[in-house]
């Protein structure tokens, strides 16, 4: 049984929210987390409690664990860190267009 504190939580919440994705190690031993303060245990343990209750969606490969957030995943985290419903992360969020890259976009594909 692992013990994790609601600090952590609020950690790890935080940057799946900010973020929209976090990359877990497949090491129990591991001390740290690479971009969050939390043991690496923990957060694989937050993580699989975020994955069965469909807020989160896991994939696997070559011992690293992938991690993207859900829509209902955002709507909870939203809620459970006091953040409005107006802000998304990153992955939610449409790169800024530069003006005219559509325009050539679309003279490549005719042919001109």
């Amino acid at each position: 049984m692992v013990l994790i504190s609601k600090q952590q939580k609020r950690l790890v919440y935080s940057y799946l929210f900010e973020e929209g994705v976090i990359v877990v190690k497949k090491d129990t031993h591991m001390k740290k987390h690479q971009h969050v303060d939390v043991p690496n245990l923990n957060v694989m343990c937050i993580m699989k409690t975020l994955v069965s209750k469909k807020f989160v969606s896991e994939m696997f490969c070559w011992n690293w664990y992938y991690f993207a957030i859900t829509k209902e995943g955002v709507k909870f985290l939203s809620q459970y860190l006091g953040i409005s419903e107006n802000v998304l992360p990153k992955t939610f969020k449409s790169a800024p267009k530069k003006p005219g890259e559509e325009d050539e976009r679309r003279e490549e594909r005719r042919g001109y």
